[in-house]
This record gives structure tokens, sequence and C-alpha cells, in this order.
């Protein structure tokens, strides 16, 4: 879990903290996260403008803006699939009513709460669906997280 927490109207050291799995992460230097969230290829950093950057074996997946930035907006979609046997393709209205909807940059997928990595298992590249490679199992559980 990330949480952001800004304690006055202005982006400084001294109202902005990062916390990643309850560990304070200094926003400058980002002391306390090399190597936090190194699971299977991903890190995350954050940048000298407090952006976090996720990548993958050293190639940048997603940034998010830091508060405060433009084009943040607070907008955090998720979507959320329950698989039929041998399904690839996931589209439409979701489980729980919400029509797939998302930015192909801004974008994450899970099966089974565990992290997929783009192009490698998924392609999310037209803003309506995603294809999963392989196929998923019945009741395998497909979220696509937008930011």
């Amino acid at each position: 879990m990330v949480d952001f927490n800004q304690t006055s109207g202005f982006l400084d050291e001294s109202a902005f903290s990062i916390k990643l799995g309850g560990i304070e992460i200094d926003p400058t230097t980002g002391d306390g996260i090399e190597g936090l969230l190194k699971i299977s290829g991903w890190t995350v950093k954050p940048t000298p403008t407090n952006d976090l950057i996720f990548s993958y074996e050293g190639t940048e997946k997603l940034r998010l803006p830091a508060i405060g930035a433009a084009d943040i907006g607070g907008a955090f979609d998720q979507f959320v699939f329950a698989g039929s046997a041998n399904q690839t393709t996931f589209s439409g209205t979701d489980d729980l009513g919400n029509t797939l909807s998302y930015d192909p940059d801004k974008t994450i997928v899970f099966m089974n709460g565990v992290l997929l990595t783009p192009v490698t298992d998924y392609t999310a590249t037209n803003g309506t669906s995603v294809v999963l490679d392989p196929a998923v199992t019945a009741n395998d559980i497909i979220t696509v997280q937008s930011f």
C-alpha cells in the first residue's frame, strides 16, 4: 500500500510524506525505498520532484505524479473480472457493473493479486480491453487499475 500525506496547502519536504507498506520514505532522497519493492524485477523510486516511478527490469512502466502536480486529479479506477476457462480478453462491464476504460500509459493488471508484466503477460493498449497471455482458468480474478 502506498500512503501519501500532505499536511499543508504547499508541497515542501516538511509538509509531505510517503509511506510504503508502513515504512516512511524521505521524499527528497528516497532513503528507505531502495530495494523495498524490488519484486520479480519491479522497483519503485521517487524523483527529485516527488513523482514515483515504477520500473520493470530498469525500464520505466508507470509514473505517478506527486500530490499537487498537474493532471493527477485524484483519479483511480479499478475493474474486477472473474475469468472463465480459457478466457484471454477482458472488456465491457466488469463484475461490479463498471465499464472498462483506462489510459494505456497509466494502467497495471493483476491476476489473483499478482502483478502482471506488461507485454509479457498482457496487452492493454486500446483503453477498453485487456488481453492476457496465456489464457486464465475458471474463476481467476483479473483486476485492472488505472491512475
